[in-house]
């Protein structure tokens, strides 16, 4: 029994002094190596997101606007309910980029207020 309190106190110490180690410094990084990090991310942020509702885009490489701006793209939606979708949707569309061939350019509305 005292084998079991001393070993559950020493757990305990242990978990504690290794959850207060200071995590490791990340080196400085360059504004180029910074852009590139983000690049790498985002399609693995883009599918999380897509998994969790939270990213739905009308774009075939799909927008970085939404997801930088609000964390979330709702421009499919959008596009679907007839409501604008953001600029970088807009101009992708214009460019003949879209995923729904249900739709045109010209159906595009472009929002110029863009809020989620």
């Amino acid at each position: 029994m005292r084998f079991s309190a001393i070993f559950a106190v020493f757990t305990l110490i242990s978990f504690l002094l290794i959850s207060c180690v200071p995590p490791e410094e990340e080196p400085d990084l360059t504004t180029e190596e910074k852009i590139s990090q983000i690049n790498e991310w985002l399609p693995d942020l883009k599918m999380e997101l897509a998994m969790d509702d939270k990213y739905a885009c009308c774009l075939q490489e799909g927008c970085n606007e939404c997801i930088l701006a609000h964390g979330s793209c709702p421009c499919y939606n959008n596009l679907q309910a007839g409501d604008p979708v953001c600029g970088e949707c807009y101009v992708g569309w214009q460019q003949g980029k879209g995923i729904d061939n249900d739709f045109t350019k010209d159906d595009v509305k472009l929002d110029t207020e863009h809020a989620h």
